[in-house]
């Protein structure tokens, strides 16, 4: 690859080619590396022209932005977003969460509503350990408004750990009304148990003692599960049984009346 660089731009095309074509990840690096010494400023356009059908080029063209320095979100990475890849789709929404803009913020809060359940999933991910208004409000938005209810069981843990750690000792208050709520989730037994285990998967992430007070309400529940649960985390145990192993998944969330 040393001699790409002593023919300067005239060895794009023939690294780009070289790139596409070859399997190995080692190949793809050693290109890489070439293509941002020999192409210089032109390097955008040598972007635009790659073909990113096959994934280790795709993730070729988000390490390429990464090194042209783009001004604003490509329009790949836009595209790259919605990728069929899951490793692909991870390095584009990380792409987003290290470019530093207000719109890719807004970017990355708005695909937490994105039809696609890894898209959402990966996109909490990132924005949970951003500390701004904007994301506070479309998780709390999200955890306690409808659309929360035609999620899944998996999904909703993972937003109350989201909630946790955003919103911090302030959802508290809202975890105390919610697990109140025969309406909720739903009525009936298992939706209350499932409330308070989603509320505990929260408290879990706040380091506050109005959490703990709470949790060691939860610890003293009724319901075996909710005990158990609660009483873990109270104790820092790792995940040990979490909502997702001590509640029962549900595909559909839609409220019912004979559970």
């Amino acid at each position: 690859f040393s001699f790409f660089q002593t023919v300067g731009a005239g060895a794009v095309p023939t690294i780009c080619r070289i790139m596409e074509e070859s399997p190995d990840p080692k190949i793809h690096r050693r290109s890489r590396e070439a293509l941002v010494k020999v192409a210089g400023a032109g390097l955008p356009d040598v972007i635009a022209g790659l073909n990113i059908d096959k994934p280790q080029v795709a993730r070729d063209v988000i390490a390429l932005c990464k090194a042209a320095r783009f001004g604003e979100i490509p329009q790949v990475i836009r595209e790259l977003i919605h990728y069929p890849d899951d490793h692909v789709r991870r390095e584009a929404i990380h792409f987003l969460a290290g470019f530093g803009t207000r719109e890719a913020l807004e970017l990355l809060v708005k695909l937490l509503a994105d039809a696609d359940k890894g898209v959402r999933l990966q996109a909490l991910a990132v924005v949970s350990g951003v500390d701004a208004p904007i994301v506070k409000e479309r998780v709390v938005e999200i955890a306690f408004g409808k659309e929360f209810t035609e999620r899944e069981f998996d999904e909703q843990v993972e937003i109350f750990k989201a909630l946790g750690r955003i919103a911090g000792e302030s959802a508290v208050p809202r975890l105390k009304q919610a697990v109140g709520k025969k309406t909720f989730l739903g009525i009936g037994k298992r939706h209350n148990q499932e409330n308070k285990l989603l509320a505990i998967e929260a408290l879990e992430q706040i380091d506050k003692p109005a959490a703990k007070k709470m949790l060691g309400d939860l610890a003293n529940d009724s319901d075996d599960a909710v005990r158990s649960r609660a009483s873990a985390a109270l104790g820092g145990e790792s995940r040990g049984a979490s909502a997702v192993d001590t509640g029962r998944p549900r595909t559909d969330r839609n409220v019912t009346k004979n559970d």
